[in-house]
């Protein structure tokens, strides 16, 4: 508590000694508890900027796994699209070697057939022969 003196018709406080020291003291111990409380924030928030590096340094590792990933399963894509295409091809070339089978078989069947119309017209032609003979010695 303060006192006040009166000196010279003006009253001035005068400062009490004991009131002073223990103000002092409290003044220490909140002081000394603010600084541990300030430390123990101050290490909880170095350990809290660890946790957040290691889970940086995890999260890119997973991105650039996921990246990998996508990268493996895109080329996997193309190669499954391309086996599609080789047996879409493959279907393809039976296909294209069942119709030239079948192409090859007309073909000798239009060949067998133009030698006789050949032999037929060759006969013709020999008739009309001994027809235009027979017609001149008679």
């Amino acid at each position: 508590m303060m006192k006040y003196s009166k000196n010279s018709y003006n009253f001035i406080p005068q400062k009490d000694k004991n009131s002073n020291s223990s103000d002092y003291d409290l003044i220490l111990k909140k002081n000394r508890s603010l600084i541990e409380e300030n430390k123990t924030l101050l290490d909880k928030l170095d350990s809290l900027n660890t946790q957040l590096l290691k889970t940086e340094e995890l999260l890119s590792k997973n991105s650039e796994q996921s990246l990998l990933y996508s990268k493996k399963i895109s080329a996997l894509e193309n190669k499954a699209e391309k086996g599609n295409k080789e047996i879409n091809d493959d279907n393809y070339d039976k296909k294209i070697s069942r119709e030239t089978e079948s192409l090859k078989i007309e073909n000798e069947s239009y060949k067998k057939e133009i030698a006789s119309s050949k032999e037929h017209i060759n006969t013709l032609y020999l008739i009309l022969l001994v027809s235009v003979i027979m017609q001149d010695s008679a």
